[in-house]
């Protein structure tokens, strides 16, 4: 009983409304506002043709409601709609009061005016009081017309009461399932939108922190690596000084809090100065590349710009020639950089390019350029870098991909609506059939059957199935129901005000619905309207007041096709604008929280520990030590095996990666040699990250500066193994349980990976 009651009290307001939800409650306004503004011109001119002048404070009146409807739809939005109902009940008792006439055209208008003043009362005021409202607007209504006009009787009072209660009830228990689908739509939207966000942030995360990995591997630990190997770019201590002060800078601001992005990459500018030794280049200047690449995707020409650079500092680290050549060329497709040695070269098959591979291929495969290698042992190499030019950004979803989605909803939301109007109308049919005596006719039957077949038609027959008999069906139903009513109130001459004008609607509005029947519309309009021709031609009609009646019966469900279509415009505008706004907020605000996270990068690297090298790079800057000195070679030595390390962990090991920097630092500064293989694979959690750690931590804090410590971590059936081994003595073999197992060196604990990083 409660579920059954619930909807006649139910708060039908949207709560937290997205884009579905705001656009149909926006739809229905603006449908309902338009339905007042054209009835009241109807109500104008059946005034007119009733009562002539002398109707002129009604006249008024209606026209005034029209106007002030007309300018709520778009001039003034902030006009409240629930008083137009209001209004409209009024005008229709003033109608029927002006006239007097049971069976005058303005009665039968005030009688539709009323029907849709209930409509628009249920589509509107979506709060749990509408349902005692409509029923104490319609008895009011009754109750002045038996005491005013007792001549009627009181067949219209009660066909009121009857028809404004089967309107609220089919608008009370139609409209919840259309709420319902909009209300899922947005919860599913919010949900998407949730998930997107928490895979983009962790993308750019981990976009970030790779390309920081990338521009340590560039800087430091490159020099690191020159200094260390006694490179032909270390001959000239000023030029040393000058790469070491870079590459300080470079360490000092990864450890910095940033309040924009990481340099990713830097400017080309900044890049194409990063070589050790002297450049010859030729082609636009850095102002000129600046200006090539202003509406380019940033973080691609970022990308590039880091390639540019690992290709320079490679060349000056391992070619041996005392100067390189840097050729770039600028059109409308693409910039190309090439940068060309003329030192020592190499053979490609039998040499694996590890800086290169990790820096530069991985940066093109990434952001979208093409990265080639060229070199022959003894004649120097050539890298050819382009960056093609009008290659959209990266977004976490494209606008085709945003347009499928919300046509598909619009589809069903409107299929959906056009269902419940037919069901509801039908269900009102019914029960007015059954309630009144003189709808006990053949051709109200007819008229019911026919309704209800076509709504069942149209729940069960999906879209572009068998769209033939679909289309010829809802073609000719209308007309048919426009007959049957007609017939049943004699073709306007016999209590028109019971003419169900409003039938035929239901299959018309199935038929608009469909979008692969939408050939089909014209032709059933024609249809009814050469019906209604052709009664009118026949002369069926008895009096001018009967034709008046059919003509504007006629115009009753017509016009509430064309008020139905008009919806559809709206709530395909509508969502198609609304989703399209929310689609721009939420890109903006993914993109402030996504510099957000990228902005909290900063903590890996102090977490990693760079102080020793910077320590290093510091010293040679200030001349405190000479890179030629094989102690200063050792350090460096020792400084880029650490932090090679360190750029090795996946930045996909949110939970893992950042548990074992302690270990590594710890290892590091306690002069212990420590050898990490993580794979790919993340820990569950971060306790579990840490757990893993501290077992790492007691065989270091065990070990001494003559051990070297590898610590191994696969996955198992079981979960992960982690195997830790101490060298050069003993293997530890003692197994236990995380965390606070004794003399732990094998660990087995389950995980799952995690497709985005908490942040």
């Amino acid at each position: 009983m409660h579920a059954l009651l619930a909807p006649l009290v139910a708060d039908l307001r949207p709560r937290e409304g997205g884009w579905a939800s705001a656009s149909l409650v926006e739809s229905i306004r603006q449908v309902v506002l338009g339905m007042v503004a054209v009835w009241q011109g109807l109500m104008v001119l059946a005034a007119w043709v009733s009562e002539g002048a002398a109707a002129w404070p009604l006249i008024a009146a209606c026209a005034g409601l029209g106007i002030v409807a007309v300018l709520a739809i778009s001039a003034v939005p902030a006009i409240p709609v629930w008083p137009m109902p209001i209004a409209m009940v009024y005008l229709a008792l003033h109608a029927y009061l002006s006239s007097g006439d049971l069976d005058s055209v303005l009665v039968f208008a005030a009688c539709w005016q009323i029907n849709f003043a209930g409509c628009a009362f249920g589509l509107t005021l979506l709060r749990p009081f509408v349902v005692p409202v409509v029923l104490a607007v319609a008895a009011s209504v009754s109750i002045s017309i038996l005491v005013a006009l007792p001549q009627w009787g009181a067949d219209l009072p009660v066909s009121i009461i009857v028809t404004q209660t089967s309107i609220i009830l089919a608008l009370r228990y139609g409209l919840p399932p259309l709420f319902a689908l909009a209300r899922r739509t947005d919860l599913e939207e919010r949900r998407s939108a949730l998930a997107v966000e928490r895979a983009e942030i962790a993308q750019r995360a981990n976009r970030q922190i790779a390309e920081e990995a990338r521009v340590l591997h560039d800087t430091a630990v490159n020099t690191l690596g020159a200094i260390a190997n006694g490179g032909a770019g270390t001959a000239d201590p000023e030029r040393v000084r000058i790469q070491c002060a870079r590459d300080l800078a470079v360490l000092e601001e990864l450890r910095s809090d940033r309040a924009a992005p990481a340099r990713d990459g830097g400017p080309l500018g900044e890049a194409l100065a990063a070589s050790w030794i002297p450049v010859r280049r030729t082609g636009p200047s850095d102002a000129e590349l600046a200006a090539a690449v202003a509406a380019e995707d940033p973080r691609a020409v970022a990308g590039f710009a880091g390639a540019v650079r690992e290709a320079l500092t490679n060349a000056a680290k391992h070619s041996g020639a005392p100067e390189l050549e840097v050729a770039i060329a600028v059109d409308a497709r693409a910039l190309t950089v090439e940068v060309r040695d003329r030192g020592v070269g190499f053979d490609p098959g039998s040499v694996q390019m590890r800086g290169l591979a990790h820096s530069v291929q991985e940066r093109a495969d990434e952001h979208g350029f093409s990265a080639r290698v060229e070199s022959t042992p003894r004649r120097g190499a050539r890298v050819v870098l382009v960056l093609p030019f009008g290659r959209p950004a990266d977004t976490p979803e494209t606008d085709a991909e945003s347009a499928v989605r919300v046509e598909r909803t619009i589809r069903g939301m409107l299929r959906r609506a056009a269902l419940l109007w037919a069901v509801g109308v039908t269900m009102v049919s019914v029960i007015l059939s059954v309630s009144n005596p003189v709808n006990h006719t053949i051709f109200a039957v007819i008229l019911v059957a026919v309704m209800a077949g076509c709504c069942v038609w149209g729940r069960l027959v999906p879209e572009a199935s068998h769209p033939r008999w679909t289309g010829v069906l809802l073609a000719l139903a209308p007309s048919a129901i426009f007959v049957c009513a007609a017939l049943n109130s004699e073709f306007g001459s016999a209590q028109a005000v019971h003419w169900q004008a409003l039938a035929p609607t239901a299959p018309f509005v199935l038929l608009l619905s469909r979008r692969d029947l939408r050939r089909t519309i014209w032709p059933a309009t024609t249809l009814w309207v050469v019906t209604v021709a052709a009664i009118l031609l026949l002369g069926l009609p008895l009096s001018a007041d009967a034709m008046a009646i059919v003509v504007l019966a006629a115009v009753v469900g017509l016009g509430f096709g064309l008020v139905w279509d008009r919806f559809q415009a709206a709530v395909d505008r509508l969502c198609t604008d609304t989703a399209a706004s929310e689609q721009r907020t939420f890109r903006a605000n993914l993109e402030t929280r996504a510099a957000r996270a990228a902005q909290r990068t900063y903590l890996r690297w102090i977490d990693t520990g760079l102080e020793p090298a910077m320590r290093v790079l510091r010293d040679i800057v200030e001349a405190r030590r000479s890179a030629q000195q094989g102690e200063t070679r050792a350090d460096c030595a020792t400084e880029e095996l650490y932090l090679r390390q360190v750029i090795q962990i996946d930045p996909q090991l949110t939970h893992l990666g950042p548990s074992v920097f302690p270990a590594m630092r710890r290892a590091h500064d306690r002069g212990i040699a420590l050898t990490l293989r993580l794979g790919d694979q993340d820990a569950a959690d971060r306790e579990t990250g840490q757990a893993i750690a501290q077992e790492m931590i007691a065989v270091i804090d065990d070990s001494s500066a003559d051990d070297r410590v590898t610590a191994t971590l696969f996955p198992v059936s079981e979960g992960l193994q982690l195997t830790l081994v101490r060298k050069p003595e003993r293997v530890l073999t003692a197994a236990g349980d995380l965390p606070g197992a004794g003399g732990p060196v094998m660990v087995q604990r389950m995980f799952q990976a995690r497709p985005y990083v908490d942040v």
